[in-house]
């Protein structure tokens, strides 16, 4: 069996702070990247659908996709976005570290099955424990 350790709550947060000069690059980088999003976008369309039953906002959902050019989205993205992160995350690292410090705790020392040569067992035997208690320290379970 393996145990998992995790970094101290300090830790994790200075981590996070640390990488909060780096994000709005990166953020660029992956906007910047980004491939088909408004395929993408169409093709979560059933996905949107399943959550939302005013077809009239469907229907125009769909219009307004197939319409915007893909520079309105990351142009947008870009200009917004990339300068908003890093003080978003700023803002919000206090809360984050409270909530998160539940979870850290939960999995520090959670004791999981060893890795094996197989996907699906992995993923029963130690990703699904780690998922479960996460969903439980959050209460979301």
């Amino acid at each position: 069996m393996a145990t998992i350790t995790m970094p101290s709550a300090d830790r994790v947060d200075k981590a996070y702070k640390d990488a909060i000069g780096r994000v709005a690059s990166r953020y660029e980088e992956g906007i910047k990247g980004a491939k088909d999003v408004k395929e993408k976008m169409i093709a979560g369309q059933k996905n949107y659908e399943e959550k939302m039953s005013d077809a009239a906002v469907l229907a125009r959902r769909k219009e307004k996709l197939e319409a915007m050019p893909e520079t309105a989205w990351r142009d947008g993205a870009l200009e917004k976005g990339k300068t908003r992160i890093g003080p978003g995350m700023q803002a919000g690292a206090p809360k984050r570290k409270a909530n998160y410090e539940v979870i850290r705790q939960k999995l520090d020392g959670l004791t999981i099955a060893d890795k094996t040569t197989d996907a699906d067992t992995n993923i029963d035997n130690r990703l699904k424990p780690v998922v479960k208690a996460m969903q439980e320290a959050a209460g979301k379970r």
